[in-house]
């Protein structure tokens, strides 16, 4: 695929194309992005991570169940996935609103799964 670097602050970060299974998915793209190793703090709490998981059931509309949450100091939330809860994910009416109901974070959402 076609990969990009893009230069932040701290970091150079690759972007790849990932590849299109099928043609139902050729209206949408999917990237592949290699980040620094900079772990984030799993959520703890039973409580937080029942809000996080009902957040994201409100903003992808349908029902997730991350194997890993954590925020990284840079402000960001990161969910890990299964790879076939990853590919349910309903990319075309995303609830961003949804999205701020854990304010555990402050900066943006990564959802990630292995790749396959």
């Amino acid at each position: 695929g076609i990969q990009n670097r893009f230069h932040a602050s701290e970091d150079d970060l690759v972007m790849e194309e990932a590849e299109k299974p099928d043609e139902e998915s050729a209206l949408r793209s999917r990237i592949s992005m290699e980040f620094p190793s900079k772990p984030p703090q799993e959520v703890a709490t039973r409580e937080d991570k029942l809000t996080i998981r009902m957040m994201l059931e409100s903003a992808f509309s349908c029902e997730l169940d991350p194997l890993y949450v954590g925020v990284a100091d840079t402000g960001d939330i990161l969910i890990e996935l299964k790879p076939d809860g990853f590919h349910e994910i309903g990319y075309e009416k995303i609830n961003f609103k949804a999205l701020m109901e854990w304010h555990g974070y402050y900066r943006g959402v990564i959802v990630c799964c292995l790749n396959e």
